[in-house]
């Protein structure tokens, strides 16, 4: 099954966090497995929706177990930090990017080069070539068909 990173601010703004939240509830749908950098903002809420829809979530975490949000399953503390973010990305067979942050920027970063397929809301126009599909926050359905092309 695959594995499906969600990235993005950890102190989003209501609509990216509800955005991200009906995001991770598509992944657990499908019964793909969720994996973030396992704290709060982007990451909580793709999780809970993840996991409130039947999803596994798993927490890619800088520090320790304590440090994870309420929604993981899988709590894996690496006291890596930032570092840990190539982690996340390694760890997906697809990225998804919900908002923009500096921590964001990098594993988009990251995730150009190790060439994968980044499916991305609300990328400033500038970022674009960081992804593969650019959506906007009305694009649910169009995300859902994407992703299924990727991760049948």
């Amino acid at each position: 099954m695959a594995q499906v990173s969600v990235i993005g601010p950890s102190r989003p703004d209501k609509s990216v966090y509800h955005l991200a939240y009906n995001i991770g509830k598509i992944i657990g749908k499908h019964g793909y497995t969720l994996i973030t950098g396992g704290r709060g903002g982007v990451m909580e809420a793709a999780s809970c929706g993840a996991k409130e829809n039947g999803g596994i979530t798993v927490g890619i975490l800088p520090e320790g177990m304590g440090m994870a949000n309420r929604c993981v399953d899988i709590k894996i503390p690496t006291y890596m930090n930032e570092v840990r973010n190539f982690i996340v990305i390694y760890s997906g067979d697809i990225i998804v990017s919900v908002g923009i942050s500096d921590g964001t920027l990098t594993e988009l970063t990251i995730a150009r080069k190790l060439k994968k397929p980044v499916i991305s809301f609300m990328l400033p126009e500038n970022l674009h070539f960081l992804a593969t599909h650019v959506l906007n926050k009305e694009d649910l359905p169009e995300f859902e068909k994407i992703l299924l092309r990727y991760a049948p």
